[in-house]
């Protein structure tokens, strides 16, 4: 009897002390469950936060702008308001964070110029006009690095990406959404490593800078990604982030790494690179945190915060991509000479066409020992012309007679018309200069007496075209931006580059002599000289325009009388 109820006491033990266990392990079981549903939401709304701060980074690059004013120093950045090859004008410009550096390196090539021109004694306004645009450039800048920096103009963007995720652990109707305050904030990451702005050239050439100016290689680099993508091979960068000394102006950059996509980056890294691009008063930042809040009505709420580096994976060349070279072609002028003693002296001066044509002088008086008059009748001129004309304009500019300034106003040709080019990759050297100055199209120009100015410019950011200014007008509708700026003069000053050494022209005629009283004639030799004088005024490109080369072909017309007296 007794080992019966102690049997009883046992078996109600045991299944006291297994539902005990069957309880705890249902409350372990529910904690578990609970927790990885914690977790689960937990993930999903970082997840959904990591999203919308992605987008963030990306929106910010091109649906944050700013206007780009008429103002003449804020108007000169027109043309980097669009991506190459569109050369059409635009009625209402605005920069974004994916062109900023674009309107730094267009002031920083104004600068270049300046600089050049100043070192070659052949600055006027350029400086000046530099200055301006490195005002304006930082207005800009200002004003895009302000509404960057004001959360309320990202908000959005985060709430379209990220309550696109699903949030289910916490609730079917839950939804993500920004929560403003302190943990929104900007970031300069990445300094001293590239921009998204490349130099035409290489340091073996000097990044084709024009006469005048060295390039600071300091200020450059090639890409900091490791391994190198392939296509960055041989293409040398602006630094972001550094202070980039210029003449003793500054010139800023934001570093964007050689096509590397935006990605997540870490809070500490974040926060350490706060303090970069010392010397900028306001920067333009490159990275963003966001914090936002998953919730449901009834429910827990779940929060995360993230951190991120934007690119826009888009590279630039430093360029002035609406500008030209402007060219003058004087008529040629004719020396009329006569020879008192040994030396020609020139007794009248005019000029004459681009085709052959006879021209006569007035006499000259006491044109030659004993002689009372020499004068130089029908003397066919312009004959040199069709050889001349044959290659355009390159010929009347660098064919003989040289005058020694040739190789420095090609060195600045190339240099300029670089400045012009904006696909990245592309370069231009003096073969193109000279293929382009052919153009047949400007010696029918000069034949006709149609214009005598040219402009050179690319039409297309990659190649170059020599085409006639008429009535101030351009007719070419792949640059029509180049009628608007093709009366601007440049802002540098002009200099006769070499002295031409006369060579024989071809021209022989008799002079009709009158001997002095008591004389006859002796000697009447006929014969001339071609000379050519070129100019050169350097342009910073403020005005579109980035130098005038000025061409003067002169003949000289020797007439040589000697007479006897009577015997």
């Amino acid at each position: 009897m007794i080992r019966s109820r102690t049997g009883r006491r046992e078996r109600g033990s045991i299944l006291a002390l297994a539902a005990a266990f069957g309880f705890a392990l249902v409350v372990l079981g529910l904690g578990f469950f609970f927790f990885v549903l914690f977790m689960d939401a937990q993930k999903e709304t970082k997840n959904a936060v990591d999203a919308g701060t992605l987008n963030v980074g990306r929106k910010a690059l091109d649906d944050i702008s700013v206007p780009v004013s008429p103002a003449n120093n804020q108007k000169c950045f027109w043309d980097v308001c669009k991506d190459p090859p569109d050369n059409g004008i635009i009625p209402s410009p605005t920069i974004n964070l994916r062109r900023i550096n674009r309107v730094w390196a267009e002031a920083m090539l104004f600068k270049i110029n300046a600089l050049a021109q100043q070192a070659e004694s052949q600055d006027n306004t350029g400086m000046d006009n530099a200055s301006s645009a490195l005002l304006g450039a930082e207005q800009i800048s200002n004003l895009l690095a302000a509404k960057l920096k004001d959360e309320n103009n990202l908000h959005g963007f985060f709430t379209d990406l990220a309550r696109q995720n699903n949030i289910r652990m916490i609730g079917n109707s839950a939804s993500v959404k920004e929560i403003p305050g302190a943990n929104w904030q900007t970031s300069k990451m990445e300094q001293g490593r590239e921009s998204n702005i490349m130099l035409g050239g290489e340091t073996g050439n000097n990044f084709f800078a024009p006469h005048g100016f060295t390039w600071n290689n300091s200020n450059v680099s090639q890409t900091t990604r490791v391994p190198a993508p392939d296509n960055a091979n041989g293409m040398f960068f602006l630094k972001g982030y550094q202070n980039l000394n210029f003449g003793g102006d500054s010139i800023w950059q934001v570093p964007f790494l050689f096509e590397e996509k935006p990605h997540m980056v870490s809070k500490t890294n974040f926060e350490s690179a706060k303090t970069n691009a010392a010397g900028w008063s306001n920067p333009v930042p490159n990275a963003f945190s966001a914090e936002g809040v998953a919730s449901q009505p009834g429910k827990p709420a779940e929060k995360a915060m993230s951190w991120m580096i934007t690119n826009p994976r888009q590279t630039y060349k430093a360029a002035i991509p609406h500008s030209f070279i402007k060219l003058r072609v004087e008529n040629p002028i004719v020396n009329w000479q006569f020879v008192p003693a040994f030396i020609p002296v020139t007794y009248f001066t005019g000029t004459y066409g681009f085709t052959p044509e006879l021209k006569s002088s007035p006499p000259a008086i006491a044109g030659g020992p004993l002689c009372a008059t020499v004068q130089a009748i029908n003397v066919q001129l312009g004959v040199e012309m069709a050889a001349l004309l044959a290659t355009g304009l390159d010929g009347m500019i660098f064919a003989p007679p040289l005058s020694g300034g040739e190789p420095y106003l090609e060195k600045e040709l190339v240099a300029r018309c670089n400045e012009m080019i904006t696909k990245v990759g592309t370069t231009v050297n003096a073969g193109h200069v000279h293929a382009a100055l052919m153009n047949p199209a400007n010696s029918v120009a000069l034949i006709a007496g149609t214009t005598q100015d040219f402009a050179l410019y690319s039409p297309d950011g990659q190649s170059l075209r020599c085409m006639p200014i008429i009535g101030g007008v351009v007719a070419d509708p792949q640059a029509p931006w180049l009628s608007v700026v093709a009366n601007n003069s440049p802002d540098g000053l002009e200099k006769k580059k070499g002295t031409s050494i006369p060579i024989p022209a071809p021209i022989g005629f008799s002079p009709t002599i009158v001997p002095d009283p008591f004389c006859v004639q002796s000697v009447a030799l006929g014969s001339g000289t071609l000379k050519k004088s070129l100019f050169w005024q350097p342009g910073t490109g403020f005005n579109g325009c980035l130098g005038k080369i000025r061409v003067q072909r002169e003949t000289n017309v020797i007439s040589v009388g000697v007479c006897v007296p009577i015997i």
